[in-house]
């Protein structure tokens, strides 16, 4: 074989091996006619179809995460409240050896959203107590989620940055949450200009802690009072009236209806009612309230002779 027949019969096999060319399958009678697409001529060819399964999860994971990011800037709403304490201890003078105790008063609620600006913010919390802006010590505020442990510590706002963080906080939380939190502050700078100077941050009756704190101790001094006269009532009660007073009842402690001739046995909860209306001035140790508990319906029955 001279070497113009090799590389002859090499250039055939070389061609055999390429795929054939599209002219070739234009007018052939096996090929139905005007339906060759691209897609046709490419499979006849051999050529390899790209898939499109990837690009449609590439397009669904996009409209996902539009979806998440409209809802990462839609604002998250939240609730606050105020929590103002005293910055000296108050001491409780009844009892000896009283322990001192911080005075607490709250304020509130205050609904925000995440697009409140820092100043926004303290302008809020200002008119929720009420004072002046520039009354508030916001460089002692301090927060946390209502939601957490009393011993878990609290969080600094002071300045700006310190709100961004609170709001990064919220952000964090899931949609769907109720948001609260709770805002630590010493009480207000007391105002000396407490006239109407004109100022638009003017306030009428400013945050007065020390009357706020006081209405909290009377509150509870006369609970605390109301508890150790019941507490009195409830022994004179059993002291008077004890089990087996009554030769009838042995076994049971009762009151004797003298006018109606009638006996009530005295259980835990008819003493508590009794020694409660006691304290309360409404009855004496004599005879029992005008109540539910002490009805002729709820009598005792005299035991049958023997």
């Amino acid at each position: 074989m001279n070497s113009t027949s090799f590389n002859a019969s090499h250039k055939r096999k070389r061609e055999s091996k390429s795929p054939a060319p599209v002219s070739k399958y234009k007018h052939n009678k096996f090929v139905p006619q005007g339906h060759l697409t691209d897609e046709t001529i490419d499979r006849i060819l051999g050529v390899k179809q790209k898939k499109t399964k990837g690009k449609a999860r590439k397009s669904s994971v996009g409209v996902s995460d539009s979806s998440e990011d409209d809802e990462g800037n839609t604002p998250r709403r939240f609730t606050i409240y105020v929590q103002v304490w005293s910055e000296a201890p108050i001491e409780k003078k009844s009892g000896k050896g009283a322990k001192a105790s911080m005075a607490v008063v709250s304020r509130g609620p205050c609904k925000m959203d995440t697009a409140h600006s820092f100043r926004s913010f303290k302008q809020d919390i200002a008119k929720v107590l009420p004072c002046r802006l520039t009354m508030l010590p916001v460089t002692k505020f301090e927060w946390k989620f209502e939601n957490q442990a009393q011993s878990a510590p609290r969080k600094k706002i002071a300045d700006e940055a310190g709100y961004e963080a609170l709001l990064d906080a919220i952000k964090a939380k899931r949609a769907a949450e109720n948001i609260v939190i709770w805002l630590y502050t010493p009480k207000p700078a007391k105002d000396e200009q407490d006239w109407d100077t004109g100022d638009a941050d003017y306030v009428e009756r400013p945050f007065n802690f020390d009357e706020e704190a006081a209405d909290t101790h009377t509150t509870k001094g006369l609970i605390d009072d109301m508890s150790t006269k019941r507490r009195k009532a409830e022994a004179e009660l059993e002291s008077l009236y004890p089990i087996g007073r009554y030769p009838l009842f042995p076994h049971l402690r009762v009151w004797h209806d003298e006018r109606m001739g009638s006996y009530f046995e005295l259980t835990e909860i008819r003493v508590k009612v009794w020694a409660n209306s006691i304290a309360a001035g409404r009855a004496d140790t004599s005879a029992p309230p005008t109540t539910k508990h002490f009805t002729e319906k709820l009598k005792v029955p005299r035991p049958p002779p023997e």
